[in-house]
């Protein structure tokens, strides 16, 4: 299992964005290549840093070929781009020794989160993809995996569809938006309703409205819809098969408040 940790130190705010594009433009390639990774990018601290894995490798020289494209527009831009590659004998091995990226700045006493699963097709023109990630103070990219991950039936889980099979998403976009206790609770409402508002127009630039449930908003206008997708007639059945009285519940899960 090869770990590389990686990170964009950029000079001036003017970067930012096309910085956060040259590497929203290496997705499918990295996902082709069967690479993974967990990513945190902070618009105030001006880098862009996490962890790619690669499993099944002895031989990081050709993972160099990959990177090429950023190593180039740093060069091109004063941008440093550093990174270090860890070698490990197995998958537990990795998690127990790799520093993974956290959730950067924030404040907040309260946060919600916010996601979209952004298809392949997304990627076709990133342009409005990486200034919409740009204006947020900072946000999480998780590459989704490939290989056997893909070669499942979309209806073998409960996960929305779009989040496996061939034709699944290849990345996931997620962001908090917070607010302070000592505020009002209009400030808790606005925040909220513009969380909501942004999925709305992320939603329109990556033509898709999917979303894993673990990273999901709770205001979704059709939860049912964006969580589980095609699957959650199957699952609304079988929650009411084995709780007809609706005894387990939670706020926006299968069956919540009588979808």
């Amino acid at each position: 299992m090869l770990a590389i940790n990686y990170q964009y130190t950029i000079p001036n705010t003017d970067l930012y964005e096309a910085s956060l594009k040259s590497w929203i433009d290496l997705t499918p390639t990295m996902r082709d290549y069967g690479m993974t990774d967990i990513s945190a990018a902070d618009r105030t601290a001006l880098v862009i840093l996490g962890t790619v894995f690669l499993p099944n490798v002895t031989d990081v020289s050709a993972v160099d070929e990959v990177f090429a494209p950023i190593y180039q527009f740093a060069s091109d831009n004063n941008v440093t781009f550093t990174t270090t590659y860890n070698l490990y004998d197995t998958y537990w091995d990795m998690v127990k020794n790799e520093p993974l990226a956290t959730r950067p700045g924030g404040h907040e006493d309260a946060v919600v989160s916010a996601a979209r699963l952004a298809p392949r097709s997304a990627y076709a023109n990133t342009t409005a993809l990486a200034k919409f990630l740009a204006a947020l103070p900072a946000t999480y990219m998780f590459d989704t995996p490939g290989g056997k991950a893909t070669e499942f039936s979309v209806d073998s889980a409960s996960v929305n569809p779009a989040w496996r099979g061939a034709n699944g998403a290849i990345a996931e976009y997620i962001w908090y938006e917070g607010w302070t206790n000592a505020g009002p609770a209009s400030e808790q409402i606005a925040v909220r309703q513009g969380a909501v508002e942004k999925l709305k127009t992320l939603t329109e630039i990556i033509g898709s409205d999917a979303v894993y449930s673990n990273e999901a908003n709770p205001d979704e206008d059709y939860f049912p819809h964006n969580f589980w997708g095609s699957n959650y007639d199957r699952l609304l059945q079988i929650k009411k098969k084995y709780d007809p009285k609706r005894l387990l519940t939670c706020n926006v899960c299968v069956g919540w408040n009588g979808y």
